[in-house]
């Protein structure tokens, strides 16, 4: 190895370094980082498959819609992990998503699995982060525009998750699939997981957004305290399958 490649992975540990640092912070369990490892050597020895998903996932969207952002397309890969592990793609799937942007997730997801219903849990008003940024202006319509092929598997809930869960009467076990992406604050996200989590079917797949997420100076303000948190009260009660810039548990 020459000094070049050398000089190359300096910056990489001391970002991989941050990260254990930070994880370390917001009192990650030992099986959530192991899972962070695996996460990251799987990516690593399927990085072309990674991008290939990719790179797909964004073509495929924009055929589908207009969007002004994509935080979504990187993900693909461990979602399509999921759905072929599930076998759902040629299975009916009852899917819940809290937080749905301009609907590249909720696309994405109704495209891939054409049985899928969804059930869309918005304000359409952005958090946080989006304030006095001007880029929540005009996001519903934007969704409705980019869902509009999906209508007949599309269900909204126009308010906060809050609201949802207090207002709307679900049986247990009612979803294959929940997708966490509302606010980002740490006590909103332990709320949303742990109203949600009983209304996954045993054998169901929960993906939290935004794991390794940093906005709020504090750390045990952001996601991953709280999907933390979470792990540590359900020991038991799930599985690992992926975790990185995504948490993804599958419900014992």
């Amino acid at each position: 190895m020459n000094m070049t490649q050398l000089a190359a992975i300096g910056p990489k540990l001391r970002h991989e370094f941050k990260i254990v640092y930070y994880l370390y912070k917001t009192d990650v369990p030992f099986g959530a980082y192991a899972a962070y490892v695996r996460t990251r050597l799987r990516k690593l020895i399927h990085y072309r498959e990674f991008t290939r998903a990719r790179s797909a996932a964004a073509a495929r969207l924009n055929q589908l819609g207009s969007f002004t952002t994509d935080w979504f397309s990187a993900h693909t890969f461990e979602w399509n992990r999921v759905f072929a592990r599930k076998q759902w793609r040629d299975r009916p799937v009852a899917a819940l998503e809290i937080g749905s942007w301009e609907g590249r997730s909720s696309a994405y997801l109704l495209d891939t699995l054409p049985q899928a219903s969804l059930l869309a849990v918005d304000t359409w008003e952005g958090s946080d982060e989006h304030a006095d940024t001007g880029m929540a202006t005009g996001i519903e319509a934007r969704f409705d525009a980019n869902t509009r092929a999906f209508a007949s598997r599309l269900k909204k809930y126009k308010g906060r998750s809050f609201s949802f869960f207090a207002t709307q009467t679900l049986p247990s076990a009612s979803f294959d699939f929940i997708y966490i992406d509302a606010s980002h604050y740490a006590d909103d996200v332990l709320c949303d997981a742990l109203k949600a989590f009983p209304l996954l079917k045993p054998g169901g797949v929960m993906i939290f957004d935004d794991y390794l997420w940093q906005w709020y100076p504090e750390p045990r303000h952001n996601p991953a305290a709280a999907v933390n948190a979470f792990l540590r009260l359900k020991r038991g009660e799930y599985r690992l399958l992926a975790a990185g810039d995504q948490m993804i548990v599958e419900k014992r």
